[in-house]
């Protein structure tokens, strides 16, 4: 999830935020790839590894081989969403590097001695 104007958007609908800088649309599909393949990977996992305790808990003998790769699925999962989160943010900051640089370029800072002691400026 991540938020703009204190409204959340999930990653295909920060895709349509972001549409008007192509370098960061590259960046959105390659997060989205890795979002995608990471839910996929955890949802199975979820279920490999829930079915042999359902069948635990049901009295029937469970499969523990099962629930052994669905446990590797998950933990393979968690690279591959560090792996979406890197690319989110790298997209995040190209779509939000020329604001930064007009933001930068029209603030400044002074300072100085006042009769009532020390002055800070900060125009914007």
């Amino acid at each position: 999830m991540f938020m703009q104007h204190n409204k959340k958007y999930y990653p295909r609908e920060t895709f349509t935020i972001i549409k008007k800088n192509a370098d960061a649309i590259q960046e959105i599909k390659t997060a989205i790839l890795f979002y995608n393949s990471n839910k996929i990977l955890e949802i199975t996992g979820g279920l490999m590894l829930g079915w042999p305790l359902g069948n635990l808990i049901d009295g029937t003998q469970p499969n523990w081989a099962m629930s052994g790769v669905g446990a590797a699925l998950i933990l393979v999962s968690i690279p591959i969403n560090n792996t979406y989160i890197l690319h989110i943010k790298k997209a995040l900051n190209i779509y939000n590097s020329p604001l930064n640089k007009s933001v930068a370029r029209n603030v400044s800072f002074s300072y100085g001695v006042a009769p009532t002691g020390i002055k800070l400026k900060l125009s914007f």
